[in-house]
């Protein structure tokens, strides 16, 4: 992962924590989970990268819940539903970070950057730069990743 400004999750049926183990009792996604370690990870001579994960088709309806209404400030938010059963623990644990007012996250309380592969298709380096740029807002210093560890 060294020289790399953001790295791409494509979040599909098997990307979650809870796949289970291999034949050799080793974590099915132990590859992905290393890799977004070392996407989290931040020195001074392997600086953090930004993560972008994409949502395949198969996901959509898994992940995108739909809207309701808070109980706290009466407003519409989106129900979007990244947890271990969706996606790997290092990107669910640095997606919601940092609640606004209260109830809600923003994209300033969000360290990863989430899109459907359709609208990330139609405009790539759009959200490729929304990843990049997390870097430099005040989210990235909340970011964990040390108590991710297998």
């Amino acid at each position: 992962m060294a020289g790399t400004t953001v790295t791409i999750f494509l979040i599909g049926e098997h990307s979650s924590e809870k796949e289970g183990n291999d034949n050799f009792e080793r974590p099915k996604n132990a590859f992905i989970q290393r890799e977004l370690q070392a996407t989290l990870y931040d020195r001074e001579d392997f600086p953090r990268s930004g993560l972008l994960g994409v949502v395949l088709p198969s996901m959509e309806s898994k992940i995108y819940k739909g809207q309701y209404i808070c109980e706290t400030c009466g407003e519409t938010h989106n129900y979007i539903n990244i947890d271990d059963s969706t996606v790997i623990k290092g990107f669910s644990a640095n997606y919601y970070l940092k609640k606004d007012l209260g109830c809600a996250y923003s994209e300033a309380g969000r360290f990863c950057v989430l899109v459907r592969y359709s609208e990330f298709m139609n405009n790539p380096d759009k959200y490729i730069d929304m990843a990049y740029d997390k870097l430099n807002e005040p989210i990235c210093d909340e970011v964990h990743w040390r108590d991710l560890r297998q």
